[in-house]
């Protein structure tokens, strides 16, 4: 057998196991994004960061405005009715 014989025939053994690999991490991948834990944790996650964002500068900014806005408010007479 030729020295490329055995080279051709290394990598086609290498493809197919390559392959096999492949076909077991893309089911593993699967089994783990079906599972209840990693829904859990990715729909936490996702409410942290929605919670971090509302709690950035924009968020405590509008405080301030309802803050004024209701010191303002409160400096008007009461209306009769």
């Amino acid at each position: 057998m030729s020295k490329a014989e055995t080279v051709r025939r290394a990598a086609q053994d290498l493809g197919k196991r390559a392959e096999g690999v492949k076909r077991s991490v893309e089911g593993a991948a699967e089994n783990i994004g079906r599972s209840g834990a990693f829904r859990a944790a990715s729909e936490g996650a996702a409410t942290i960061k929605e919670e971090i964002e509302g709690h950035s500068l924009g968020g405590k900014v509008s405080m301030v405005r309802i803050y004024r806005l209701k010191k303002i408010v409160q400096s008007f007479p009461p209306m009769s009715v």
